[in-house]
């Protein structure tokens, strides 16, 4: 089945929402959140975009993000991951916590930045969790009436629009959430107006133009496809590529693998780092080395290309093409 695109491009913002696994708990506990948090700060501080809302639900999770240069897809997959990994050993259990695929909606934050809010802040009480947001902890909401504090969290980008002073802005804005209490906007953020896009027709061809630039282009692939080409193509068997010998050829075939795994959507780094019982920080240099060395010799530059052709239009590879 096809999957749909993920559009890209630096500034884009987003609302994402992640579900537990079969509907299981996503959080069964304020240390999970807490966890969670720290995630996200580490995120934010990692790849330079921003937190604009957030709401963590028992076994489902809504954030709006605006990214700088880094693809959504890089974001989520490092934090779902990470989280996961954090959940499988406090639990002592093993396998995928999310549902699936993350779902993601590129919104015209100029037009629907304010709406997208107040639709996430009012989640608790759709679920009859609350009556006023301001009662619910673990959102953004008491954050954005300064009753709270998360440091990964930016809610310049929604009080702007709601005041020239801040104690104004403050207070418009809780009126303008608690008046959506029971209102149906009709406004679609969960599949947007077209493809995954929430906005007029004039933002949908503007994204639609920039997303169309390579370099807003994603190479999909997931690990056991990587991991099964990769040791098909070089002959080796996947236990030497976790053995902690400097066997200088496995040393230089996981550096190919990281410098994929950087820049393609299905898989992070740590996921690969975790195979090969390597640090993700260690993995992430060796991709900087190769490709400082791809620049250098024609010969290995053509090398890798020539696998990365042939990997992605294997008939294993996911959609076997580039998406935005």
């Amino acid at each position: 089945m096809a999957r749909r695109l993920r559009h890209f491009f630096p500034g884009a913002t987003y609302h994402v929402m992640l579900r537990g696994n079969n509907g299981q708990m996503v959080f069964s506990s304020d240390q999970d959140r807490c966890q969670f948090c720290l995630l996200m700060q580490e995120g934010v501080e990692r790849y330079g975009h921003q937190i604009l809302s957030f709401c963590f639900m028992t076994n489902h999770i809504h954030l709006a993000i605006k990214v700088n240069e880094v693809p959504l897809s890089k974001i989520i997959q490092n934090l779902s991951f990470r989280y996961t990994r954090f959940c499988n050993w406090q639990r002592k259990t093993i396998g995928h916590l999310f549902q699936g695929r993350f779902k993601s909606v590129l919104v015209d934050c100029d037009r629907y930045l304010k709406e997208l809010i107040r639709y996430i802040h009012l989640n608790p009480v759709r679920a009859k969790i609350v009556d006023d947001p301001m009662n619910y902890r673990w959102s953004s909401h008491q954050a954005y009436l300064l009753k709270a504090e998360f440091t990964w969290l930016t809610t310049d980008a929604g009080l702007k629009h709601f005041g020239n002073s801040h104690g104004e802005a403050m207070q418009s804005f809780h009126a303008f959430v608690t008046d959506g209490i029971g209102l149906d906007t009709g406004i679609d953020f969960k599949g947007g107006t077209f493809e995954g896009i929430l906005g007029d027709d004039e933002f949908i061809k503007k994204v639609q133009e920039q997303t169309e630039s390579p370099n807003n282009q994603q190479l999909v692939v997931d690990f056991p496809t990587l991991l099964s080409f990769i040791t098909n193509w070089y002959d080796v068997r996947p236990e030497e590529l976790q053995a902690p010998s400097m066997n200088h050829k496995n040393s230089r075939i996981r550096s190919i693998m990281a410098l994929i795994a950087r820049d393609a959507e299905g898989i992070c780094l740590e996921e690969l780092a975790d195979f090969c019982s390597r640090e993700a920080s260690g993995m992430s240099k060796a991709a900087a080395r190769l490709e400082a060395q791809m620049r250098k010799s024609d010969d290995l530059k053509i090398e890798i290309e020539n696998l990365k052709d042939e990997l992605y239009s294997s008939p294993s590879t996911n959609n076997n093409a580039k998406v935005s």
